[in-house]
């Protein structure tokens, strides 16, 4: 054999090696986990013993911000690598437009077998999954739709996939409301309850329209149950891990453990919910990962970094070429050096509503939330007229080092500080609305679904006209 063959030999069999990277990548996101209420982020009740240990073999970041407080547009932009103004999907049903290339669709095409297993954005289009299992059974709760598909989830991840990495997504429905842990879990954190009543949406958005005095022992119970639900999403977590183990294959793959959203729990407006909320309760959110020999353990990131960066950290941490227009950066660099150079704002949104939306921007001590129109997020239990919807100043500053809880709006003592981070806003916008993006509208299927879930109310969608 020639020189120049083998050279063209070895070369070729290189660019296979680059387009067939051997590191498989395993999501695991979980829905309205709030990071405050895990033991790896200070939390008192051991919540979350299997995330803990998790979270100590890899790299944790105490400081990852969603864009948007609802579901579909926090994944979404995880999926894109792209905020949600410029990627189209600002509320929970919209459709992620065709030009919207999702990362499963990248790694597929890059020759990665990828697998969905989802309790949460059914209807979306989800692109670029050979295998997407959703529950078949119909809506009953939380935990038994987690069971249904971690089941499915680690049966499929104890199969070969050929000789192919793979890419999949496991996405858990608890914590969500109404804060129905599975019997075995109820009394978790409150071993002496005895009732008579459990957790339930009414009563929940009752606290929130009324201005009736709350029982301490009520609020106790019902953040109980929330921290109980997860103890038993942690539970699931172990399963997945064990399994991944199990495959042979848990030294070569990539896992992250993220939430999409918080959730409020009272902090402010008497609300339980997130789709409403722009606070820190909401946005910051759970992110941590796993893969020996990239990703330093024991790691901990204090800078403050964003949903979106993901995206890029997973085209990094991968060694393969990233798509254009991503607009996250790598968090490979942090690994290392927690100084590294990287942007010092975040940007979120509530735009559900359209055009004006609020926009809140931080910048690791101070956070504005710019809201000049008085939009008033409408969404359950705020969809009836009278409740005048959850409301917002139309300018509000917090001091995150002295006030991380954002219960002082201290707008009027720092204007100065105000109006830089207002400046900076507008140049965000500015940028950003040139590649604003658009997204289709949701089907009959979709807003029933919505619907079922209590994110849209009847007189916000109507039913539609019978044909």
């Amino acid at each position: 054999m020639s020189i120049l063959r083998a050279l063209a030999l070895c070369l070729a069999v290189a660019a296979c090696h680059d387009e067939h990277p051997k590191t498989n990548v395993l999501f695991i996101s979980i829905d309205t986990l709030r990071a405050d209420r895990l033991g790896c982020y200070g939390y008192a009740r051991a919540t979350s013993p299997t995330i803990d240990a998790f979270a100590a073999e890899g790299t944790l970041f105490e400081q990852c911000f969603a864009h948007h407080g609802a579901t579909w547009p926090s994944l979404t932009s995880i999926m894109t690598g792209k905020v949600p103004l410029v990627h189209g999907v600002r509320k929970n049903g919209d459709m992620l437009d065709a030009s919207q290339r999702t990362l499963a669709e990248e790694l597929s095409s890059r020759g990665f077998a990828t697998a969905a297993f989802l309790t949460n954005m059914l209807e979306a289009p989800n692109r670029g999954f050979e295998t997407k299992y959703t529950p078949k059974t119909p809506l009953l709760n939380d935990y038994q739709w987690d069971r249904e598909i971690t089941n499915e989830a680690t049966r499929w991840l104890a199969t070969p996939q050929d000789d192919r990495p793979f890419f999949a997504w496991v996405h858990l429905w608890q914590p969500h409301k109404p804060y129905q842990p599975p019997p075995r879990f109820a009394k978790a954190f409150e071993p002496d309850f005895t009732g008579p009543w459990r957790v339930e949406d009414g009563l929940l958005d009752e606290i929130t329209l009324s201005n009736a005095d709350i029982e301490p022992a009520d609020i106790a119970h019902i953040q109980a149950q929330y921290d109980s639900q997860i103890l038993s999403v942690d539970g699931l977590v172990k399963e997945l891990l064990d399994a991944l183990a199990k495959s042979g294959r848990g030294d070569d793959t990539l896992v992250v453990l993220f939430s999409d959203h918080g959730e409020e729990l009272l902090d402010h407006r008497r609300y339980f919910f997130h789709s409403c909320s722009l606070y820190d309760g909401v946005l910051r959110i759970v992110l941590t990962m796993r893969l020996p020999g990239r990703v330093p353990a024991k790691r901990r990131v204090k800078t403050q970094v964003d949903e979106i960066d993901l995206t890029s950290t997973i085209y990094d941490l991968l060694d393969l070429a990233p798509p254009a227009g991503l607009q996250g950066e790598s968090l490979a660099p942090l690994f290392d050096d927690e100084k590294a150079k990287r942007r010092e704002l975040f940007v979120g949104e509530y735009g559900e509503l359209g055009d004006p939306a609020i926009w809140t921007v931080r910048d690791g001590r101070w956070k504005y939330i710019h809201n000049p129109d008085d939009v008033r997020p409408n969404n359950p239990p705020f969809d009836t007229e009278a409740s005048g919807g959850f409301r917002y100043e139309p300018f509000e500053l917090y001091d995150l080092a002295n006030d991380p809880r954002e219960q002082k709006n201290v707008f009027a003592e720092h204007p100065d500080v105000a109006a830089r981070l207002r400046k900076e806003l507008e140049a965000w916008l500015a940028i950003h609305e040139k590649q604003r993006g658009t997204a289709g509208e949701m089907d009959d299927a979709t807003r029933e679904r919505m619907k079922q879930l209590g994110y849209i109310g009847e007189e916000k969608s109507p039913p539609p006209e019978k044909r």
